[in-house]
């Protein structure tokens, strides 16, 4: 009951088969060819195709849309404060510091909508992302705010801060300049970041993380002593100043400066020596340097911020002494954790160094394969 199959419909099958693969062999080829042409039609007659279709092809950086964000609320924050202002001066007569900043907010609007506008824009786009233009709009403004943060904190002025008692008088001035001071850095870091081709956050994977916390301290302890002095220049210059009141604004400005000082001069050292930073050495004088650093601004904070003292009120003083206590227990409990992670790492490679010298070890003498256990 078994099918033979004669040989010459072998041989048919034979050929069919044969000329099927010769046939998929062949496709395969051909799709392999034109494959490859189109390829080099995309590479080199993509500048042809794009110039007979009018188009405006533009490239387009990955930080455009964050920037670009960051313009948006600038526009809000200086728009803010620029109401905020105009109400809080309107029907007396302004005076230059107050005409000053009714101009940095004016400014900083007017820019800020000008550049949005351009980032919207695929035809304007070229004009201002990454070039010297955005570059020259943002170094401008962060200055402008530089100067407008200080007239607008400033209690003799009377915009921000209340001018008898330095408490907040009005609170949009105070956190809409604040926010727009940080803003303009924030875009100026990220355009020199642009144009540099910079990965900040890999260069801050290389660094210590304590890096970023020295450098919050000198800042903070900046504001710190601009504050104390401000308030020094202005409660402590007549006869009738609180002479308790004026030791402690001195006393504040000498402990800004001390912090400033020492921030700076930590996070060079982690800036610029990373690999000697990780060592348990240094780790050990920076603990140190972080608990004497909170011992001493706790003790600032406690005179500083009592109901008597100069940043017993809502103010910039009251939120750089609290920031410069803050961030020096950060550091000191960051210092703690990496002595405790790298010690952990030490005893376990010690274990693991421990339990390969107890293993057999081949060794060859005079030819001799022999198998000695070292303990």
């Amino acid at each position: 009951g078994r099918s033979r199959i004669s040989p010459s419909s072998k041989s048919a099958m034979g050929f069919w088969f044969q000329s099927n693969e010769s046939k998929n062999k062949l496709v395969t080829k051909d799709l392999a060819i034109n494959s490859h042409l189109g390829s080099n039609l995309l590479k080199n007659g993509d500048n042809n195709i794009s110039q007979k279709a009018n188009l405006d092809i533009t490239v387009v950086e990955p930080h455009r849309k964050s920037r670009f964000y960051y313009w948006l609320s600038l526009i809000a924050l200086s728009g803010v404060s620029l109401v905020a202002t105009i109400d809080a001066t309107y029907g007396e007569g302004r005076d230059k510091y107050q005409n000053l900043a009714l101009l940095c907010s004016g400014t900083t609007l007017v820019i800020s909508f000008v550049v949005s506008l351009m980032h919207i824009s695929s035809v304007t786009t070229r004009y201002v992302v990454g070039t010297k233009f955005e570059g020259l709009c943002s170094y401008i403004l962060m200055i402008c705010w530089d100067v407008g943060l200080a007239v607008m904190s400033k209690p003799d002025n009377n915009l921000a801060l209340d001018k008898d008692t330095g408490y907040i008088k009005n609170a949009n001035i105070y956190f809409s300049s604040w926010g727009a001071f940080v803003v303009t850095v924030i875009i100026f870091a990220k355009y020199i970041q642009s144009i540099h081709n910079i990965n900040l956050r890999a260069e801050l994977k290389r660094r210590p993380r304590r890096l970023t916390l020295w450098f919050g301290l000198m800042a903070s302890s900046l504001i710190l002593s601009g504050s104390s002095g401000d308030i020094y220049t202005s409660k402590c210059e007549t006869e009738n100043s609180n002479i308790s009141f004026c030791v402690i604004a001195n006393r504040s400005v000498i402990l800004g400066l001390c912090t400033g000082f020492v921030g700076l001069g930590m996070a060079c050292f982690l800036l610029f020596s990373s690999e000697n930073a990780k060592t348990l050495i240094f780790l050990s004088a920076e603990l140190v340097v972080s608990f004497v650093m909170a011992t001493v601004n706790g003790i600032g904070v406690s005179h500083i911020t009592r109901e008597s003292g100069p940043g017993g009120v809502i103010n910039n003083l009251f939120f750089a002494s609290w920031g410069c206590l803050c961030l020096s227990i950060w550091i000191f409990f960051n210092c703690l954790d990496e002595i405790s992670s790298n010690k952990e790492k030490r005893q376990i490679e010690r274990a693991c160094y421990h339990d390969m010298s107890r293993r057999e070890v081949l060794t060859k003498i005079n030819g001799n394969d022999q198998i000695y256990t070292v303990a």
